[in-house]
């Protein structure tokens, strides 16, 4: 039961805690046939995320993230 009170309950709170506020971005960039750059700024090294899909089909989206260096 605990378990339960913790993924529904808990977890949901806390998890905007470790996401850290974007200073400036997502910014979409030079976009062409099959690429597009988003550019974002972040306070410190960490992981950015970014999830993206097409055109009115949120259940076939993907998600790439990359590493961030100061």
């Amino acid at each position: 039961m605990f378990r339960l009170i913790f993924l529904f309950v808990i977890l949901p709170v806390t998890m905007p805690v470790f996401a850290t506020q974007l200073p400036s971005g997502p910014m979409l960039g030079h976009v062409a046939l099959r690429a597009a750059n988003v550019w974002a700024q972040a306070p410190s090294a960490g992981t950015l995320g970014i999830e993206y899909w097409a055109n009115n089909d949120r259940s076939n989206r993907k998600k790439m993230s990359a590493k961030v260096a100061n």
